[in-house]
């Protein structure tokens, strides 16, 4: 969720000829990235020498979505150099573009990575020495902007300095970012609490809903969830946890069971295979984008609730495989809104210590959505809902309690629905 890519873009105006002696125009914009990636050394190393070989240095406030060269030619500046820093965990890699006249890109060098303060500065200032040689030794020169005259010759030859010059960053081709391979941290945790509303459950015997159905109020809701994204891969594994207490009062039931307010509580556990697929932006240099993650998993969730004489509320387990999709809209490089849709297959359902009859098929829906804000590179906020049904179907005879004006229990199903709502706290590595 992250993008490591830092841009500072430096735009040069003036000569570039064999001596940089008329001071030549660059706009700098500050630099703004994910703490600890120093890159703000590496612009303050490049300055630094950028200014020490005489050129004009002054700051440039990019604006969101202005294209740097076009910026350029309007201020009319003939040459821009563009710097990146890419974070890769520990340490970091800065690299320059140079381009200037008629020959499009005529420089491009990355640095050694580095991991501290002191070699950043160093980093950025073995990318502008290279700028600066090449700028120096370039084919096409760069013409002045108008008013400006070119330094006057000398006809004396300059002394042969014995100390060789040094010699430019190497040279390096741009691999262009693969919009499939997007930068995200490697585990991603959430955890945080809410409420489990709008629960139901329901028996219904020949299209018609029996008296063994009730509502649940707003319970609290405990949820976890951990993601681990393979690195330079789309796929991914994550694993879920949730927990609600819970309490019933059938004292007014008649006659009322033994004990008359049960408790119990619900349970989920289970685990997700994803796979990324990005569709548009949120590449490396990219703020904004969409991404669909087609998802299957299995979860194991359970009604345990305290037995009672005669049953009227049962405990019930069930495995339920689960297929589906969701979707990852990025709004702006610290949020994201997401949607969610799987269909379930409720099996082997179990019930205790009585059974509405045999398990059959069972079929259900989740739709979900949440929004993810990002306050720094590795904390976050979230708030998610999520609504879920469930309808199991039983063959035979049901052996469960129920009530007199109530149909005999046979080929009977079970409907079960909630509305889970939760606020988390985002973790990222």
């Amino acid at each position: 969720m992250r993008l490591p890519a830092l841009p500072v873009v430096l735009l040069l105006a003036g000569p570039a000829g064999a001596a940089l002696a008329d001071p030549a125009l660059i706009l700098v914009e500050k630099a703004k990235g994910p703490k600890g990636s120093f890159c703000e050394r590496v612009e303050e190393g490049a300055k630094r020498t950028l200014a020490g070989a005489g050129l004009n240095v002054q700051e440039l406030k990019l604006k969101k979505g202005q294209d740097a060269g076009a910026l350029a030619k309007a201020q009319g500046a003939q040459a821009w150099v563009h710097l990146e820093c890419t974070a890769q965990k520990k340490k970091t890699t800065a690299k320059v573009e140079a381009f200037w006249g008629a020959d499009g890109l005529s420089f491009a060098a990355a640095a050694e990575p580095y991991a501290g303060k002191a070699d950043a500065e160093r980093a950025g200032a073995k990318l502008a020495e290279g700028v600066v040689e090449g700028l120096k030794r370039a084919s096409t020169p760069v013409a002045l902007p108008t008013g400006a005259a070119p330094p006057p010759a000398d006809p004396t030859p300059p002394p042969r300095d014995p100390t060789p010059a040094p010699a430019p960053a190497p040279v390096v081709a741009e691999a262009k970012p693969e919009p499939k391979a997007a930068m995200r941290p490697m585990i991603e945790i959430a955890a945080g609490a809410g409420t489990r509303a709008a629960g139901a459950y329901s028996v219904v015997v020949g299209g018609n809903s029996t008296r063994l159905a009730y509502n649940l109020g707003a319970l609290l809701l405990i949820q976890a969830a951990a993601r681990f994204n393979v690195p330079s891969t789309g796929l991914g594994v994550e694993a879920v946890f949730s927990f609600s207490p819970v309490k019933y009062d059938l004292t007014g039931v008649q006659p009322p069971p033994t004990p008359g307010d049960p408790s119990g509580s619900f349970l989920g556990i289970g685990g997700t295979v994803y796979y990324r697929l990005v569709l548009s932006g949120m590449n490396e240099g990219k703020k904004t984008g969409f991404a669909l993650e087609p998802l299957a998993g299995v979860m194991f969730e359970s009604l345990s609730v305290t037995a009672q004489t005669p049953a009227l509320v049962l405990s019930s387990s069930a495995i339920v495989p689960h297929f589906g999709a969701r979707g990852v809209f990025r709004v702006i490089d610290s949020l994201e809104l997401l949607l969610d849709a799987r269909f379930r297959l409720p099996l082997g359902t179990s019930e205790s210590p009585n059974k509405t009859g045999d398990p059959g098929l069972g079929i259900g829906l989740s739709i979900g959505g949440g929004a993810h804000l990002w306050l720094t590179s590795f904390l976050g906020l979230g708030v998610d809902a999520a609504y879920e049904y469930a309808s199991v179907s039983f063959s035979g005879t049901g052996d469960r309690q129920r009530f007199m004006d109530d149909p005999p229990l046979v080929n009977a199903s079970v409907a079960t629905s909630a509305l889970k709502v939760n606020v988390s706290a985002l973790l990222a590595f």
